[in-house]
């Protein structure tokens, strides 16, 4: 199997290149172009990178798909012209690829490129060879062990090339975003919104009767984000499970709120639901809050599927209402 001749020293490197947004190519009849595209200049790379948001509503099913985005990101491998004919041939012929292999892998020495001994006389009018390089500057976190593994793959399917004059850069075929980058694009898409509230009663709540507070069809609703570069693709799912209330006065707040409350129905009983607030005092104003309890993982087309932290601080819904107390009169008068 062909290596890179500097594998391990483009493995552990920090590139310096700083990645550019460029304008995207033409667009489609519909003005948008949803074909995976690179732009390069000077070995820097900035692949367009679709993201789409849709919603789907828990309640009601009912799906709503924005129009795509656009974002863009260095990917962590990719190609770099490396080596004229004469210099790889040398490198190779002189013996400094076997110094330099046991050097950086304390093993057998490095096989040569296919071919390298066909380009020993060519210039760069010819052609040039083109090595693989991956940097962590481009990796979307810390994990090591997972830029390392991911650079291991990159490094065995892409030797080093030869590319004849006037041919395309390889990268535009070879560019591949992986769905660990991916998601921290979707993430940075993803807007979980605060709840739109409704309350029973519609008017004055009343001292000792539980207000019911659900969140509406519309707010109470899946946030999907997916962000997809050929056939790569990750997709952000928060799911909202319940609700959170709070009041600004004395209450009893039955905050359980399965599936963001119950929808109040004429006729349903006072205490059919787990999400209320029962006041314990007039006033003539009290504010409740609620913010959604969001259950949020992420997917990929590598098969992954793991969970993600849901927001710290999640937005906040509300509404103020009046608290009113009934007086009732008993006089021990039988009923008639």
């Amino acid at each position: 199997m062909c290596r890179s001749p500097r594998r391990t020293a483009a493995l552990l490197t920090v590139s310096t290149l700083a990645a550019t947004v460029l304008l995207a190519g033409p667009a489609g009849a519909d003005g948008f172009d949803s074909q995976p595209s690179v732009q390069h200049s000077n070995n820097t790379y900035v692949p367009r990178i679709v993201v789409t948001v849709t919603r789907n509503g828990v309640r009601t099913g009912a799906t709503t798909t924005g129009a795509p985005s656009t974002s863009y990101a260095h990917p962590p491998c990719w190609y770099f012209p490396s080596w004229e004919g004469p210099e790889l041939f040398d490198y190779y012929d002189s013996g400094q690829a076997s110094r330099d292999a046991w050097h950086y892998d304390g093993g057998p020495a490095w096989d040569p490129p296919a071919g390298y001994q066909d380009h020993k006389g060519d210039g760069l009018d010819k052609g040039q060879w083109w090595s693989a390089m991956c940097s962590s500057e481009y990796w979307p976190d810390d994990n090591t062990r997972a830029f390392l593994d991911y650079a291991d793959q990159w490094f065995a399917g892409h030797p080093t090339i030869w590319v004849a004059a006037g041919e395309p850069n390889p990268n535009d075929a070879a560019i591949v975003i992986p769905p660990e980058v991916l998601v921290h694009i979707a993430e940075g898409f993803l807007t979980l919104p605060a709840p739109t509230l409704a309350h029973n009663p519609t008017g004055n709540s009343v001292v000792n009767l539980p207000t019911w507070v659900w969140a509406t069809d519309e707010s109470f609703a899946e946030q999907r984000v997916r962000a997809q570069f050929g056939a790569n693709w990750a997709e952000v799912v928060a799911h909202p499970v319940g609700l959170r209330l709070s009041v600004d006065g004395p209450a009893r707040v039955d905050s359980d709120c399965a599936d963001g409350g119950t929808p109040y129905r004429r006729g349903t009983a006072a205490r059919g639901t787990s999400c209320s607030v029962t006041f314990l005092k007039s006033a003539r104003a009290r504010t409740v809050s609620a913010t959604l309890v969001w259950d949020v993982h992420w997917e990929g087309s590598d098969g992954t599927n793991e969970p993600l932290d849901p927001p710290v601080a999640p937005e906040v819904g509300s509404f103020t209402t009046q608290v009113d107390e009934v007086q009732t009169v008993v006089d021990g008068t039988p009923a008639r």
